[in-house]
């Protein structure tokens, strides 16, 4: 993955460092069921879940729609998910607002716990941000993640081996899952899409 020029070139801070050498992450291989069942609500809230599930291969129905909560699913099953929402034809704007609603689901209890240490500590997205490998691993088996802080108020965020990156849909869907979780702890958080591999992606992040 190749970083626009102007981000490449900024000094950087490392804030949470690969585990692995770099290109070297293990893919992903599984997700956890939370993500697709907090993403199933958000389509039945907005009244797309028919045009969802006529656009899921029917073969499919079974494992993803009586998927059970607290469960690991094979990251294929999430990707042929990820599919039938890309294929929604959504907006962005819906997009990142699925985005958002999953965010709150599967994170919430997890980032409340973060508010709490944040008073004591000073409440930015800082504190988010240090536990991103905690908070990667609570929904992907493998993949990697690193954030660099670029100035006090925005920080390079970028995840490695996630094959589902190569859905358009995704891209934008976790960019509002990260606004939701940063907007505990600031006013306005800007997600900006950097660029992309089939099982890369990168953002950076600015708030106010």
């Amino acid at each position: 993955m190749t970083l626009p020029a102007r981000t490449a070139a900024r000094p950087r801070e490392p804030v949470v460092v690969l585990r692995h050498a770099r290109g070297q992450a293990p893919l992903v291989t599984r997700v956890r069921s939370a993500l697709l069942l907090s993403s199933l609500s958000g389509l039945r809230s907005r009244g797309l879940f028919d045009r969802y599930v006529a656009l899921l291969p029917r073969k499919l129905h079974d494992p993803i729609l009586g998927a059970v909560s607290g469960t690991w699913l094979d990251v294929e099953l999430a990707a042929a998910h990820y599919r039938a929402c890309d294929a929604l034809g959504l907006s962005v704007q819906e997009q990142v607002a699925m985005g958002e609603s999953v965010g709150e689901a599967v994170n919430g209890t997890f980032m409340r716990t973060l508010l709490h240490i944040a008073r004591s500590a000073g409440v930015t997205p800082w504190v988010v941000l240090k536990h991103y490998t905690k908070l990667w691993e609570r929904l992907f088996d493998g993949g990697d993640v690193e954030v660099d802080k670029l100035g006090p108020k925005e920080a390079l965020v970028q995840m490695h081996g996630l094959p589902l990156f190569s859905i358009p849909y995704i891209r934008v869907a976790v960019r509002g899952m990260h606004q939701t979780g940063f907007s505990l702890f600031c006013t306005k958080c800007y997600m900006t899409d950097l660029g992309s591999t089939p099982t890369s992606h990168a953002y950076r992040a600015a708030w106010a």
